[in-house]
């Protein structure tokens, strides 16, 4: 069974949904087509997986604009028995709908366009034509497809796989408690920790204004991304430059999830769809505070058990559930305890393996 995955990027490329193509590589094998960020064609070798980027003379609201892309999809896509789309990717549906209508396409539905409601009316005939033809459509939560418009006429073919991690990855080490002394050291015992790139919808704007009122924790955010000088502008102007800190993209997070007190997720917008790395935060035995956005974000965790769900923007409400957490001790525990459970019983990578494996035998049977 030849399988070929399709994205708009691929590793080294960091990002959520990249980091699930590599997971359904690993997990089925097959070869990976997708763009280059900018810049010719190139086809190599990845940890042993042929990989084809096409030529790509940069974006637009995110796009790669490529013709290269389809080109090279049609001369591909014949070779292999199934096609694994990930959407939003508006090229690859497209490529789907003109040149692989009798394929076996499943097509992973990773969340709605949510930013380019222009754009996503003009392309809706093209993506509705895209889940006509897939043989399954793959979302990772249930709440994605209960409240996902795009979806609803399709129920019947749509599978629900969680993504998954090694929570076995999640242990610490010598070394790794070594590094945890040196961040406590430097952002004391009571951290509160973000991770993700510097966006309009990750919400950092309403975390940092929550801080205000957690007077007695710090806040770490790891990332990097366009409003990097915006976030900075707002900490001095709240006169939080003490307590709040924006850190570059780190090699190794563990230590991070490690020294902190809860991980925050304080989305704004259904383009965060799931966020994995509230996985990572809950497998190192961390509460969650995330934000209702009727996507997998929320789903993740269980309020009250795992951590707090609060509504988005509302930052007043976002500094209670993360004051709730940092301020007791023993609540903390016993959401750490539970967070890390939860993660193991229900998001461990081998669950996902064995679910991807079988669903693609299943189809490839048909």
């Amino acid at each position: 069974m030849k399988i070929l995955h399709v994205n708009k990027y691929y590793a080294p490329h960091v990002g959520g949904i990249e980091t699930v193509v590599g997971d359904c590589v690993r997990a089925l094998s097959g070869d990976v087509l997708c763009c280059q960020e900018k810049g010719e064609p190139v086809a190599g070798n990845i940890d042993g997986t042929r990989v084809f980027r096409a030529r790509s003379f940069g974006e637009v609201f995110s796009l790669p604009i490529s013709i290269d892309f389809f080109v090279q999809f049609a001369k591909l896509v014949n070779q292999y028995d199934l096609v694994l789309i990930h959407h939003p990717f508006p090229l690859a549906n497209i490529a789907h709908v003109l040149f692989a209508r009798r394929k076996k396409v499943i097509l992973w539905y990773h969340s709605d366009i949510v930013r380019q409601r222009f754009f996503g009316w003009l392309f809706s005939p093209i993506l509705w034509l895209s889940l006509y033809f897939s043989r399954r459509i793959l979302v990772a939560s249930l709440t994605l497809r209960q409240y996902s418009i795009t979806l609803q006429p399709w129920v019947k073919k749509i599978v629900v796989i969680p993504f998954g991690i090694d929570t076995k990855a999640y242990v610490s080490t010598p070394s790794t408690l070594d590094s945890v002394t040196v961040i406590k050291d430097k952002f004391g015992d009571k951290i509160v920790l973000s991770v993700g790139r510097l966006v309009y919808y990750k919400g950092y704007e309403y975390l940092i204004r929550a801080m205000v009122d957690v007077p007695d924790a710090c806040l770490v955010i790891v990332g990097e991304g366009p409003l990097r000088a915006k976030l900075i502008g707002l900490i001095d102007e709240l006169g939080l430059s003490n307590r709040v800190n924006i850190l570059p993209r780190q090699q190794d997070l563990l230590p991070y999830y490690l020294a902190s007190s809860v991980f925050v997720l304080p989305s704004i917008s259904r383009a965060e769809a799931f966020g994995l790395v509230q996985l990572e935060a809950m497998a190192c035995g961390l509460p969650v505070v995330n934000t209702e956005l009727k996507t997998g974000a929320s789903e993740v965790g269980v309020t009250g058990l795992t951590g707090y769900t609060v509504p988005p923007r509302d930052y007043a409400v976002l500094a209670l559930a993360i004051g709730r957490v940092v301020q007791n001790n023993k609540v903390s525990e016993q959401m750490g305890r539970a967070s890390a459970e939860r993660v193991r019983q229900y998001y461990d990578i081998s669950l996902f393996n064995e679910r991807m494996k079988e669903l693609f035998r299943e189809v490839a049977a048909e």
